[in-house]
């Protein structure tokens, strides 16, 4: 099996998610042999691709869909697969994500028909799924959904996410006194 990267976020001062993933080998080999094109863009207030079946085969990497790995700046973290996501659904009365300043939004409609997206501020990243069917307007926002008691430390971790990305700030590597990390 390829070598996959880990999903987890990065350190302010480490490399961000794409550069590693940049960096395997085997992933820079199967993009030459397979030179993806990314889907056709959907209608949205911010861009979303759709996955194609030569996406699929960058599961192997962990990823839904090719990122091109000889690109001279890349997403800070590309559509992982293996990254747990925070369910969301579209509100129209939630702040809209088109508009949040320094948050760049983009997103990719996987073949079951859901929708990922991915929120990155800085060096801050998260995914967003949404259920299939939901399409984004543009002055509908996205509205965040837990159940908290499912999985708590699961909870935490994205709600720290999250945070980082309304601020800017990269999420915070320890725990302070009093702290406990997931």
């Amino acid at each position: 099996m390829a070598e996959r990267p880990e999903a987890a976020g990065r350190g302010e001062d480490g490399p961000r998610a794409w550069e590693v993933l940049r960096r395997i080998p085997a992933y820079r080999t199967a993009w030459r042999r397979l030179l993806p094109q990314p889907g056709l863009p959907e209608p949205a207030p911010f861009p979303v691709r759709l996955q194609t079946a030569v996406d699929l085969a960058a599961a192997r990497f962990g990823l839904h869909a090719w990122e091109n790995p000889f690109a001279e700046d890349g997403p800070a973290s590309p559509f992982w697969s293996v990254a747990p996501m925070l369910p969301a659904a579209v509100g129209s009365g939630a702040t809209p994500v088109s508009g949040a300043e320094g948050l760049s939004v983009v997103g990719l409609r996987l073949v079951d028909g859901s929708l990922v997206l991915k929120l990155e501020c800085g060096s801050a990243a998260m995914q967003l799924s949404i259920a299939p069917g939901s399409g984004i307007g543009p002055g509908d926002g996205v509205l965040a959904q837990h159940d908290l008691l499912a999985d708590p430390h699961l909870f935490l971790a994205r709600l720290r996410e999250a945070r980082a990305i309304a601020v800017g700030a990269p999420p915070r590597r320890g725990g302070g006194r009093g702290t406990r990390t997931c």
